[in-house]
């Protein structure tokens, strides 16, 4: 089988990805997904390393494989402008 996250050919899918709850991905594809998310809440939850609207377009771009297009871009407006 192949991952539809990596694209590479596993035994079998055995994760379900957190980015939209219905896609088996391969248990490296899932590691990846829970670490990163774990990462990202530690980020902006407990040492406040980056904003909410940082983070937000960190989510948005990881899940963007789902698409199969590219990441498409976030334009940020600054309130100082």
């Amino acid at each position: 089988m192949i991952c539809p996250k990596c694209g590479l050919t596993r035994s079998k899918l055995d994760a379900l990805s957190r980015r939209n709850n219905k896609t088996m991905i391969c248990s490296p594809c899932g590691l990846d997904e829970a670490m990163f998310d774990f990462t990202l809440d530690q980020a902006v939850n407990r040492k406040k390393l980056i904003t909410e609207v940082e983070a937000e377009i960190l989510r948005h771009n990881e899940k963007t494989w789902l698409t199969g297009l590219p990441t498409s871009p976030i334009v940020l407006v600054s309130d100082d402008e």
